[in-house]
């Protein structure tokens, strides 16, 4: 990332002028001499002319770039430490991501608001908010969820520690009756907006006259649309007329979807990013939903949620910034069970930059994740609760802290899970874990690489691809690259157009199975930019494309035989022609024929049942025509079922033809074989939600590791936590005969 600053006196004047030229130069050389700056920790410093396009008048100005939060954090403390050392009245203005944000001398002391300014996140002094909330209606059914939702987001948006926007900057426009009491307000704050434009509303959403178009009803509407209401259109161009640097509109109400207009043009001029961003409760034609009791709407209530609470480590460079993209991705995950899924439009491209601060961003592991003693239990129950619990284990931590210190990624207790299959240990080490400006988890997939190293997939956008060690004989996991996978141009991937759940290695790149289409792609490891990509047949496409699979439970599983001239993808979930018998699901395996670096073709497909309530997550290629399965399940209140299965497709007919595979007879159905049921594994492990064995979660990933010295081979799994409180990133560790 690119940021540039400018040093200007307490008059405004800049470039030649003794005074500032001298500032700037003591700032200069201040950098270069901050140890944590030096050239070696990736930061670099640079004096440069300055586009008069952006910055006034020619004159020069300091350039950084820098590629981590942990730099970004260092950046912001040196300019603190040399305001401190340094008193004088210059101010600094700090570009980055085309906002502009000037930092008065006081500013400068406060650590918070440097790094504010250095992430890119608008500046709440100069930003402005209208909060509309209409709750109480003449013809109408009354809304009163609404009102708390306006209170609720009020409080939310002038808190410091999440945006801070001066109260004098809010306005809250309750059960207004007319279309100019709405416009007005808007209008208002529109124009003096400089740095952020928050735009909210909630209430009743309906289609206009002649069925189409957003109409936001006002108290006096009724249910065609015909009077009292704001047409969507006109609030949009009083928006889009603002001179903000960042715009943020949130519609909470049915229909919602319908404001999403492509044709509107709602991006700054010029290249900067910039622009609206809409978040919608609903798509085109559907509801949202409010309680009966009293309560935020659920819309409504999700956003507060992730601005009350935060995400562990955020998407920023910092991880201290949450931007409109997070927010989105965690609501929609949040309502995607209740049919209301949210729609957002950002042709501004600025849902990946930063708005709110993380409420998680400093967040901190337990100190003793896992317990191994009846004391170290105690203090895990202590330390889980130490908000209503610190005098009561006070004492105790004392006692027991010393004696079990032990960043323990959670090795465990090793014994058999079967007649087949041991388990050696685990590790949760990269469980939610800070690094190089991100979080891991959501990690889908894992192929080893070398005797001790592996890749993991994690399937969030951006899709990433980490590098890991994986120790000797004991599991020590640990990071140690990172790669961004990008469109062919390079461009970033759009939200959610690639789920990557399968994973391959091959030399210099990297085949990825995604479930979105679904597709198989490959990408580049030098630069992660994709590369190619091979053929789906028709049917298993998802069926919002013509196919019969469903979204996001199409090719889960992919491997490759040793030698690469065999590919093998799974289905999650069945498709709709071949369905489900006895709760058993009937699942198809493609085979795929080619060579490494080439091109792959789709030869055969076998018919696969998977065990009552489960689906198929993973596959590995044994040789031959033998497989190993991964089957997960989860059932709320017991937790996650997980069965690894030796399986065979040899002599089995290709069902390529075959309409349903509710009509294939029993022996036509690949062979399988229970290599070990997880739950009878050691249950020495620690799980945030109910399981029946705690060292069970959402196991997605397999891979083969090396022989061990009995003739059995090294089994590496790992489950995929979704980035929630509820669930893990845990490495496994097995031995098994094959």
């Amino acid at each position: 990332m690119e940021i540039r600053v400018q040093v200007i006196d307490s008059s405004g004047g800049a470039g030649t002028e003794p005074g500032v030229a001298d500032q700037r130069r003591s700032l200069y050389n201040w950098l270069l001499k901050d140890p944590r700056l030096r050239t070696d920790t990736g930061i670099e410093i640079s004096l440069h002319r300055a586009d008069a396009r952006s910055m006034g008048p020619t004159f020069d100005i300091i350039q950084f770039a820098v590629n981590s939060g942990i730099q970004l954090a260092h950046l912001a403390l040196a300019f603190v430490t040399w305001r401190r050392d340094n008193p004088s009245d210059a101010s600094l203005i700090i570009e980055r991501d085309g906002l502009s944000t000037e930092l008065s001398p006081d500013d400068l002391l406060e650590e918070s608001v440097v790094l504010r300014a250095l992430s890119g996140a608008p500046d709440p002094r100069r930003s402005r908010c209208v909060i509309i909330g209409i709750s109480r209606y003449t013809h109408l059914d009354e809304l009163p969820a609404v009102a708390h939702n306006c209170t609720e987001l009020l409080q939310v948006v002038t808190d410091p520690a999440i945006w801070g926007v001066p109260g004098d900057r809010c306005t809250m426009v309750r059960d207004p009756e007319t279309p100019g009491a709405v416009e007005n307000a808007v209008r208002a704050a529109a124009h003096e907006a400089e740095a952020g434009l928050l735009v909210y509303h909630a209430g009743h959403g309906i289609h206009g006259p002649d069925g189409t178009g957003l109409q936001l009803a006002l108290r006096g509407a009724t249910a065609d649309g015909r009077d009292h209401a704001i047409r969507w259109e006109r609030l949009r161009e009083i928006i889009d007329s603002s001179n903000a640097q960042r715009r943020l509109v949130i519609l909470d109400c049915c229909h919602s979807g319908l404001a999403d207009d492509e044709t509107a043009s709602s991006a700054l001029p010029g290249d900067a990013p910039g622009g609206t961003y809409m978040l919608m409760a609903t798509a085109r034609h559907r509801p949202a939903f409010a309680p009966d009791d009293d309560g935020c709407t659920a819309f409504t209530a999700e956003i507060l949620r992730v601005l009350n609470d935060g995400v562990p480590g955020g998407d920023t460079a910092s991880g201290r910034f949450l931007t409109p993209n997070t927010i989105y991705r965690r609501v929609r995950e949040a309502l995607k069970s209740t049919g209301a899924v949210p729609a957002k439009q950002d042709p501004g491209h600025i849902g990946s930059l930063p708005f709110f601060r993380n409420q998680r961003s400093s967040a901190r592991r337990p100190l003793i994740p896992r317990v191994r003693t009846w004391r170290g239990r105690a203090l895990t129950w202590c330390l889980g609760t130490w908000r209503r619990r610190l005098v009561t284990c006070a004492g105790l931590s004392v006692l027991v802290t010393v004696p079990l210190i032990a960043f323990w990624p959670g090795a465990g207790t090793s014994g058999p899970c079967s007649a087949d299959a041991e388990l050696i240990g685990y590790s949760d080490a990269l469980d939610k874990l800070p690094w190089e400006g991100t979080t891991i988890g959501h990690l889908s997939a894992v192929a080893r690489i070398g005797e001790s190293e592996a890749y993991v997939l994690a399937d969030n956008a951006p899709p990433r691809l980490y590098g890991v060690t994986l120790g000797g004989q004991a599991l020590d996991v640990r990071p140690r690259t990172m790669t961004t996978f990008v469109r062919r141009d390079g461009s970033p991937f759009p939200d959610r157009t690639i789920d990557g759940e399968g994973l391959i290695v091959e030399p210099g790149s990297v085949l990825i199975g995604s479930e979105t289409e679904p597709s198989i792609l490959r990408f580049r490891l030098s630069d992660g930019r994709q590369v190619d990509s091979f053929r789906i047949p028709p049917r298993f496409r998802v069926q919002s494309k013509g196919g019969e699979g469903r979204a996001d439970e199409t090719l889960e599983a992919l491997t490759s035989t040793a030698d690469g001239r065999l590919l093998y993808a799974g289905t999650e979930a069945p498709l709709s022609g071949d369905g489900t018998h006895q709760g058993q699901a009937l699942l198809r395996i493609l085979r795929y024929s080619g060579m490494p670096g080439q091109k792959y073709t789709p030869k055969e497909q076998y018919a696969y049942r998977a065990d009552a309530g489960l689906s198929l997550t993973e596959l590995v290629a044994l040789g031959g025509d033998r497989l190993l399965s991964l089957e997960r399940g989860y059932t709320k209140g017991q937790g996650n079922t997980i069965r690894i299965y030796r399986v065979s497709v040899a002599g089995k007919p290709d069902v390529s033809a075959v309409r349903s595979l509710k009509d294939t007879p029993e022996a036509d159905f690949t062979d399988k074989e229970l290599l070990a049921d997880l739950v009878n594994c050691p249950a020495d492990a620690h799980a945030p939600q109910k399981q029946q064995n705690p060292l069970l979660d959402n196991i997605e990933g397999m891979t083969l590791g090396p022989k061990l010295s009995d003739e059995r081979r090294v089994l590496y799994l790992v489950s995929d936590d979704n980035l929630s409180t509820e669930q893990t990133t845990r490495v496994y560790k097995l031995g098994v005969r094959l």
